[in-house]
């Protein structure tokens, strides 16, 4: 009888390697389209290189007049437009952040902002151990005939770290570290045209 493991496996896709073969060049008449194509392409994405140098400029613009309404209004803002020059941007501060460095963590910590840190603990199974035992673990799990040494090793834990949802919210009433915790929560913020 086969155990749960194996048929799992039985039915999991295969993702063998396919062996690479020189690409076949095939001649079509399409005038210059693909020529077109091509320059449109490359014209997007060194469109794309200068938004993106533009937003390295205007977010942090964004993230200061953010805060300075957030002060004056003593909550967390909603979106806002920016203007220069007339010229009109959306800024929408979301509720994401960057992801939380073990450095980023101890700035939290040293500045006792730690309530704002959210830990998960993902459990998932040590996989060298888990198909050397399958057809125990399959079996029951109560009834495992491993030795205690790699009992220990067969279950592995990730934690993972973030900044809490609604940590935007609370700023307001961190008042003199709320921009401290701004810069460290590191939101995403998202410009967008506005005619």
């Amino acid at each position: 009888m086969a155990t749960l493991f194996a048929k799992a496996k039985k039915e999991a896709p295969s993702q063998g390697t396919t062996a690479k073969t020189s690409k076949l060049l095939v001649p079509v008449l399409l005038g210059d389209k693909l020529r077109d194509l091509q320059d449109k392409r490359n014209q997007i994405e060194k469109l794309q290189s200068d938004c993106t140098m533009l937003e390295g400029e205007i977010k942090p613009v964004a993230r200061t007049e953010w805060l300075k309404i957030m002060k004056q209004q003593g909550r967390k803002p909603d979106s806002f437009v920016i203007q220069s020059n007339g010229a009109n941007m959306l800024v929408i501060v979301q509720d994401k952040f960057l992801s939380m460095t073990p450095t980023k963590e101890r700035a939290f910590r040293d500045n006792k902002l730690d309530s704002f840190i959210d830990e998960k603990t993902v459990y998932s199974f040590n996989p060298v151990l888990l198909d050397k035992y399958e057809a125990e673990i399959s079996e029951a799990l109560k009834k495992l005939k491993i030795p205690e040494e790699e009992k220990d090793k067969l279950i592995k834990a990730d934690v993972v770290k973030a900044v809490k949802k609604g940590a935007l919210e609370l700023l307001p009433s961190l008042k003199d570290k709320a921009e401290l915790a701004f810069n460290l929560f590191e939101p995403v913020i998202q410009l967008k045209n506005q005619e």
